[in-house]
C-alpha cells in the first residue's frame, strides 16, 4: 500500500494491483507516460517534478503498490472516511483475481483515458466505451467498502447527521442510488 499527500479531489484511493501484475502487464504499464499513470491511476493532480524525473518502470518495480490512498484534504480527514476508502480498495483488490489481469488493465486504460485525455471524472459516463466494466468494479468497491465499514464500526462513526444511527455507512448505502450518474450504488445490498 502506498499512502500519499497528493490527489486532486479530496481524500481518494485507487487499486491498481501493480504488485500482482505479470512482467508482461507491467511492460504495458511502463509504456504509458509517467504523468498519465500518476494522474489517472494514483489520482495525483499535479505530480511533483521529482516524481516525473524518476523512470516509471523502476518506480513501479520498486513500489508496485496494489492500493494507493491519497490523504490530502486536511479539513475532511476523518477516520471513517479513511476506513471506507480502505475497505473499498481492499474489496476491489479481492475482485482482481476473479476477473483477471486483462480486465484490470482495460480498467486502468479506461480511467487514464477519462482523466488525462478526455479531462473527465475517472469514471466517464454511461456512454463511454468500457463504462460497464467500470460500473462493476466501482459498484463492488462502494458496496463492500461501506458494508465492511458498517459491519466493523456500526454507529461508532463520525459521519455528519443526528442521530448517529440514521447516518451509518449502512444507511448511506440504502439512501444513495447512483455515482457519476450511472454506477448503481449498493444494489448488491438488496440481494441479502
Amino acid at each position: 500500500m502506498l499512502v500519499t499527500p497528493w490527489g486532486g479531489d479530496g481524500n481518494t484511493g485507487s487499486a491498481p494491483i501493480f504488485d500482482k501484475m505479470s512482467a508482461a502487464a507491467n511492460q504495458v504499464i511502463v509504456a504509458v507516460p509517467a504523468a498519465a499513470i500518476l494522474m489517472g491511476v494514483f489520482g495525483v493532480a499535479f505530480p511533483p517534478v521529482a516524481l516525473l524525473g524518476i523512470a516509471l518502470g523502476e518506480w513501479i518495480a520498486a513500489a508496485a503498490p496494489d492500493i494507493v490512498l491519497n490523504v490530502n484534504e486536511a479539513a475532511n480527514v476523518n477516520a471513517d472516511d479513511m476506513r471506507e476508502i480502505l475497505y473499498n480498495k481492499l474489496a476491489q483488490s479481492i475482485h482482481f483475481p476473479k476477473v483477471g489481469e486483462g480486465y484490470w488493465l482495460a480498467q486502468i486504460a479506461f480511467v487514464i483515458n477519462n482523466v488525462v485525455i478526455e479531462n473527465n471524472p475517472p469514471y466517464g459516463n454511461a456512454t463511454t466505451p468500457g463504462s460497464g466494466r467500470c460500473a462493476v468494479i466501482e459498484a463492488w468497491g462502494f458496496q463492500n467498502g461501506m458494508w465492511a465499514t458498517h459491519g466493523r464500526y456500526g454507529a461508532f462513526h463520525t459521519n455528519p447527521g443526528i442521530p448517529a444511527s440514521s447516518n451509518t455507512w449502512h444507511s448511506v448505502v440504502e439512501r444513495r442510488t447512483f455515482t457519476s450518474g450511472y454506477i448503481a450504488f449498493g444494489w448488491q445490498h438488496d440481494w441479502f
